[in-house]
């Protein structure tokens, strides 16, 4: 958030705070890396995202949870690493966990962001079923939010391809 509101020098002044004292916390840095890939995400810098996001999800960090490999498998699809992302989503969107319920909105986005990476890999039929799900799910809530807005157009667009 720092970094998108022109307040890079205080993102780089947390991110430094928590480079300094998470080391001596039991949950290997989580915090650091997380900031760290977010700062990338907003510079958009989705190869470096992805690499923290790597260490982030390591099966050895207690934090490993849906949110890790959310923020994962967003910046594998958004640095064109599609095989990857492809097959994290279709993991994430069959996982039922407390993890997933807590993040609600994301456990939704997931249909999104796995129709987005079908279709990227030209996976059409695929792609429209992800995002009928997503916009079922979503309902009429928040019509005007972009990932609704987008999953319309790209299904209308996805009409007569297979």
């Amino acid at each position: 958030l720092l970094e998108k509101t022109s307040e890079p020098d205080t993102a780089s002044k947390v991110i430094d705070y928590l480079a300094r004292h998470e080391k001596t916390v039991s949950n290997g840095a989580y915090h650091y890396h997380y900031a760290l890939a977010l700062q990338a995400a907003a510079k958009g810098d989705y190869a470096r995202m992805a690499a923290e996001c790597e260490v982030m999800s390591r099966p050895f960090v207690p934090c490993s949870d849906f949110e890790s490999y959310y923020l994962l498998a967003q910046a594998l699809l958004e640095s064109g690493q599609l095989s990857r992302a492809v097959t994290l989503w279709e993991k994430l969107a069959a996982t039922y966990t407390e993890d997933r319920l807590i993040e609600s909105l994301g456990g939704i986005k997931v249909h999104y962001f796995l129709g987005r990476a079908y279709e990227e890999s030209r996976w059409f039929d695929k792609a429209r079923e992800q995002y009928e799900i997503f916009l079922a799910a979503w309902g009429a809530t928040s019509p005007d939010l972009p990932p609704v807005v987008d999953a319309r157009e790209r299904l209308a667009r996805l009409a007569d391809k297979s």
